[in-house]
């Protein structure tokens, strides 16, 4: 692969199968970290425009016998080149075409891209500040602090679980059409559907 070509997916992509490989979260840092090296070197020397090792989410590992979940009696596999282009080719079309290719592009989960906001996008340089999702959490108790007798649950914008979650990411050129895109969208709505206001969730 040529160096220009490397994408945040690609190495993304490697940690992920090195952990459905077994191996412990400190070997897969340790590797990213020499991959990272090399790259800021490319990064120094005008060869790349960013480090495509930032941003990269590691799983969680409890022992180094980790195997990949399993549906309906079969691990779990990413796609395939082919399959992503024939994905986006029929998706092209539909509603959430440009979120699909926010997530491809940045590695995002489904919760923080639902959970972003305009004020998060940073399109003079490129990147996206992720520091909240969208959880589902139980409710146990009324307006009045009476426990309920059975509990319900709402979608709530909360912080992300672990630290490292909060990070910004780069946005490749596909990511920011993506999201230009997607504001041609809302405000497209907002004309037609006569609402007043200014548009702060992205999705």
């Amino acid at each position: 692969m040529k160096l220009a070509d490397i994408q945040i997916t690609h190495v993304q992509n490697i940690v992920i199968e090195l952990a459905n490989k077994g191996y412990k979260k400190s070997t897969i840092r340790s590797t990213v970290s020499v991959v990272s090296s090399c790259l800021e070197r490319a990064v120094i020397g005008k060869m790349l425009l960013f480090n495509p090792c930032r941003g990269i989410v590691y799983p969680e590992i409890t022992n180094k016998n980790f195997k990949p979940v399993k549906i309906a009696g079969q691990n779990l596999k990413r796609m395939t080149n082919d399959e992503i282009i024939r994905f986006f080719d029929v998706e092209r079309d539909t509603r959430y075409y440009e979120l699909y290719m926010l997530l491809l592009f940045t590695g995002m989960r489904i919760g923080e891209a639902c959970a972003l906001e305009w004020k998060d996008v940073d399109f003079q340089n490129n990147y996206l500040h992720v520091y909240k999702t969208i959880n589902i959490v139980p409710v146990y108790y009324d307006d009045n602090g009476n426990k309920l007798d059975r509990p319900y649950y709402i979608k709530q914008i909360t912080s992300p679980k672990r630290t490292a979650s909060i990070r910004k990411i780069p946005l490749f050129k596909a990511a920011v059409d993506a999201l230009y895109s997607w504001r041609e969208k809302q405000l497209a709505d907002k004309r037609k559907y006569k609402k007043s206001g200014g548009l702060k969730i992205c999705y």
